[in-house]
C-alpha cells in the first residue's frame, strides 16, 4: 500500500468517525520487539503502527561500498507520527543516522 493510500484511508476514517488528528513524535525504544515511546507516557507496539515503505532499509552497492539510502529502524530513532483515533501512522524518521553513508 502506498503512503498516499494509507493517508487517504486514515483521512476517510477521521471524516467518517469525526476523529481528531494529532501530529506526535516518538522514539524507538526497542526494535525486537518493536516499541515506540510517545511523549514518555505511551508505549506503542508494532501492531498499533502503520508503516510506509519509506521506513524500510534501502541501500545501493557501488563497487565494494554499500551506501544506505534509508537505514532500518534502530533504538533511539525519532519518528513523526500522525494519530487518528486508535491508528498511528508513521510519517517518517527524523534526525541522526548513526554515521552511516547517507545519500541526500
Amino acid at each position: 500500500m502506498k503512503l498516499l493510500d494509507i493517508i487517504k484511508t486514515v483521512s476517510e476514517r477521521v471524516a467518517e468517525n469525526s476523529l481528531s488528528v494529532k501530529l506526535m513524535y516518538g522514539i524507538v525504544a526497542s526494535v525486537a520487539p518493536l516499541k515506540v515511546s510517545v511523549e514518555q507516557r505511551i508505549i506503542l507496539t508494532e501492531n498499533m503502527l502503520i508503516f510506509p515503505k519509506s521506513c524500510e532499509e534501502q541501500s545501493i552497492k557501488i563497487g565494494e561500498t554499500e551506501y544506505y539510502v534509508r537505514t532500518k529502524l534502530q533504538a533511539g530513532d525519532k519518528l513523526i507520527l500522525l494519530k487518528a483515533g486508535d491508528d498511528f501512522l508513521v510519517i517518517d524518521k527524523v534526525g541522526d543516522y548513526n554515521g552511516k553513508h547517507i545519500i541526500t
